[in-house]
């Protein structure tokens, strides 16, 4: 029965580009949280000539303007989540796109963010919340 129904929603372009926006932002939110501080971390090292250190380097008083850019690119982890959950949901439209595929490769790419602000290697976390 792979007759369409008279009367059944057919996706609209607007309706597909919409979906499209969702999963490509789900894809790039942990990549821009972690560019803003990592790039926040970077411009501190480039400024003071040696690693910033938690306590001592302040990124407020350091980086000003840069910091609250960089500051901006934190929401995107909550959102990124909202827009990640919204992904999957809606994957389903998407006839193109397997479902299952698309579950796996957020959830890595979302493990992957949080697994690296949690284990935190150099101390940017830290450094950043101090």
């Amino acid at each position: 029965m792979a007759d369409t129904l008279p009367y059944s929603a057919t996706p609209t372009s607007l309706s597909r580009r919409l979906v499209t926006a969702i999963h490509f932002t789900a894809l790039l939110s942990p990549f821009l949280s972690l560019i803003g501080l990592y790039g926040a971390w970077l411009v501190a090292w480039t400024t003071f000539g040696h690693p910033p250190r938690p306590s001592l380097d302040d990124p407020k008083a350091v980086l000003r303007i840069a910091y609250d850019a960089s500051a901006l690119s934190l929401p995107f982890l909550p959102a990124g989540l909202a827009a990640g959950l919204c992904g999957v949901a809606t994957a389903r439209h998407q006839p193109k796109l397997p479902t299952i595929l698309w579950t796996i490769t957020l959830a890595a790419l979302w493990t992957g963010a949080i697994g690296l602000l949690m284990w935190d290697p150099v101390g940017v976390g830290y450094w950043w919340m101090d």
